[in-house]
Parts: C-alpha cells; structure tokens; sequence
C-alpha cells in the first residue's frame, strides 16, 4: 500500500489534530511525521547546531485517504548499489529493490523502490501489499 498527501500544505494543524478521531491509515501518517520531526529535534539530526535550535517542524502535506493505492511490486533482479547525491554535496550508497506499479485517479503509473544499502531492509508480503519490518 503506498500513501500521498494532498495539495495544500499546514502546519499549526497538526497539533490541534485528534489522532482518537481519524483513520488507523492517517494515523499512522501523522505517527510517521511526528517522527520524523522527533528525528529532526534529537541527537541524530541532520541540522547544525544553529539551525537545530530555531527548528519547530518540517512542512508536510495533510494526509490524504483518496491518495492510498494498492501497488504490484516486482523486485529487481539482480539489485546494485549506486552513489546518490544528496543536498549536501555528499553521496550515500542507495539500492533500488524495484518497482511499484499503481493506478491513481485513472492513470497508471510506477516508482522505483530505493532504500539506503545500510538499511538492510526486509519486505514482508501480506495481501498483496508490502511494509517494512524492522
């Protein structure tokens, strides 16, 4: 299952949301972002001391239930690693497993599948959808 958001970004919204009052898929959206802000805040963080300390949030698009599709995955055959540039003048070592096949709106369409090669990841299949596990 692959989720997106929709057009229109917030960000005081956020924390007046009830998580008690939606979705289990949105929630686990809103989960996944406070993280990810959590991440930002904390010792792992990719932020300079200065900037780390006027940092409150990332922007995120509100979540979105109408962009949740089903996605047919075929794993890459023979998968190698390749240098990605990042937006700090830096390369980290990436993989593609694959690709992810869906339709939205009536289009079809696909996404390469990338982790970082340190991930190790494993994918799970389960009702024909995938999900990492940890």
């Amino acid at each position: 299952m692959l989720a997106s958001c929709a057009e229109k970004r917030y960000h005081d919204d956020q924390a007046s949301v009830n998580l008690d009052t939606i979705s289990e898929v949105l929630h686990e959206a809103y989960k996944w972002q406070n993280k990810k802000n959590e991440t930002f805040k904390g010792a792992e963080s990719p932020l300079r001391p200065k900037e780390k300390k006027a940092f409150n949030r990332l922007s995120f698009f509100k979540p979105d239930s109408s962009f949740i599709v089903k996605a047919r995955f075929e794993q890459e055959p023979d998968p190698e690693a390749f240098d990605m540039p990042t937006t700090t003048n830096t390369t980290t070592k990436e993989i593609i497993y694959g690709r992810l096949y869906f339709s939205l709106k009536g289009s079809s369409s696909s996404l390469k599948y990338i982790e970082p090669l340190s991930l190790k990841m494993i994918i799970c299949f389960y009702h024909s959808s995938i999900r990492p596990v940890a």
